[in-house]
């Protein structure tokens, strides 16, 4: 009431309105002067999910809608995280069982455990590779304390995911991680060792 006021009050309007002794008064005779449209009736809003994969919730279908074109295609605003000289952090791509294994290899690495377990009987030659060119650089699995996973490159039979290996000593490394079907599981095929990243 005080905003409409505020504004007649400033709108420069020929109006015809008598000085009042007090401000309520004056509002009391510009209120009796005005033609009051009825309130429009307020309809709720329904969403229509515009895929299967997004559940009924409102906020989720209209993030889902406003990263979605005309012709559905996501929009490029929506964009990951992302690194230097690194690819977007995006992991969407991956299964559930390929994002297990490549996780649980990782946490290997930092935590020193075994690794051979998550390697494919006859690719284990590839982590006496991956240990050789850490020695060469004088570091070794122990030097590894956390890691960062990219968006991978994925068809029937492989996965290549990016992984960032961050190193006690503030610098860092990156490696290729190929897996591929071992049955019914995805285990690692090679390992790709990339060039150590010197810069703090």
């Amino acid at each position: 009431m005080l905003l409409f006021i505020a504004f007649a009050s400033c709108s420069k309007r020929n109006v015809d309105v008598h000085r009042a002794s007090t401000l309520h008064e004056e509002a009391v005779i510009l209120e009796s002067r005005t033609s009051w449209a009825n309130e429009p009736s307020v309809q709720p809003i329904e969403y229509e999910s515009p895929n299967a994969d997004v559940d009924e919730d409102p906020v989720l279908i209209l993030l889902s809608q406003e990263c979605e074109d005309t012709h559905g295609n996501r929009s490029a605003s929506l964009q990951y995280p992302s690194l230097p000289n690194f690819p977007e952090l995006d992991t969407t791509a991956f299964s559930a069982a390929q994002k297990d294994a490549i996780t649980d290899f990782c946490r290997a690495l930092v935590q020193n455990a075994p690794i051979d377990r998550y390697v494919m009987n006859d690719s284990l030659y590839t982590i006496v590779l991956f240990k050789y060119n850490l020695g060469k650089e004088n570091l070794s699995v122990k030097d590894i304390t956390d890691y960062v996973l990219g968006k991978p490159f994925i068809n029937e039979k492989e996965c290549q995911c990016p992984v960032r290996l961050f190193l006690n000593d503030g610098t860092h490394l990156d490696v290729n991680v190929y897996l591929a079907r071992s049955g019914q599981n995805w285990k690692i095929q090679q390992i790709e060792y990339k060039a150590r990243e010197i810069t703090k």
